[in-house]
């Protein structure tokens, strides 16, 4: 299985357990960054999630639910990413490049969450680092 389906897999998991049972709306799902590092970041501007992934692997999981500030408001996932794991590569047009701890990379997989359930993005960050154990998320 590839990372991407690992992490839809244990996220549907995870849902099962915590998602309301009465709530009609659907729960998020992750999507894939294709092409990556040359399209807009999915799911940008909400909070949620983030995982790194690295060829078949999961490397990171990470948690994005700020909001932004000033110029960047409303841009949760996008600023998170900015902040530790992408530099905007000025030699292109609108390209990404990775910074040099992530250069082993080779795709970003994100997932928002509706204001009113942002509790649980937290919730599954640990969830998914306990389950997946992914290498980066280890010191």
């Amino acid at each position: 299985m590839q990372a991407p389906e690992i992490i839809r897999a244990k996220t549907n998991e995870f849902f099962r357990l915590h998602w309301p049972k009465t709530e009609t709306e659907e729960a998020p799902v992750w999507e894939s960054w294709d092409p990556f590092l040359r399209t807009p970041i999915p799911n940008y501007d909400k909070p949620g999630c983030y995982a790194l992934v690295a060829g078949d692997t999961v490397d990171y999981v990470g948690l994005a639910i700020s909001k932004g500030w000033g110029a960047y408001k409303k841009n949760g996932i996008s600023i998170r990413l900015y902040g530790h794991v992408l530099l905007v590569d000025k030699s292109k047009d609108s390209t990404y490049m990775l910074r040099e701890k992530w250069r082993h990379i080779t795709g970003i997989c994100t997932i928002p969450f509706p204001d009113k359930y942002i509790y649980l993005a937290p919730a599954l960050e640990r969830f998914l680092i306990t389950k997946l154990e992914p290498g980066s998320n280890h010191r």
